[in-house]
């Protein structure tokens, strides 16, 4: 079995790797898993491989790493995290064309909350 990623740069390689949305999304669970575990500011210091061009979804994947990385780095007043050049927040959310009742990334309707982010997020 595998370890969990140890920073974000290691889960877009993870996720690259295996090809799929679901690696993807088994890698993001996993990190913030790691994150609420350890809560270290190395997690986020190597800036992650763009996903723009791997997967359907990876201007959405680029947009949902970068933000995590900007909310961490706010709540624990650390440095914003050099983000990949391109990354583009709304562009990435509105070129997809999932109904706007579901979130882009894991197409849950608003305020349905996995328990990864009640522990990081909360």
């Amino acid at each position: 079995m595998q370890s969990r990623p140890h920073s974000l740069a290691e889960l877009a390689r993870r996720a690259v790797e295996e090809g799929t949305d679901q690696a993807f999304e088994y890698e993001l669970a996993d990190f913030l898993h790691e994150f609420a575990a350890r809560t270290e500011r190395e997690m986020f210091a190597e800036r992650p491989p763009l996903l723009r061009d791997t997967f359907g979804k990876g201007s959405i994947y680029d947009a949902y790493l970068a933000a995590i990385a900007v909310y961490f780095s706010g709540k624990f007043h650390w440095p914003t995290p050099d983000l990949p050049a391109g990354t583009d927040f709304t562009g990435a959310v509105v070129r997809h064309s999932r109904p706007s009742h579901e979130s882009p990334v894991t197409g849950r309707k608003p305020g349905s909350v996995s328990r990864a982010e009640s522990v990081c997020f909360g």
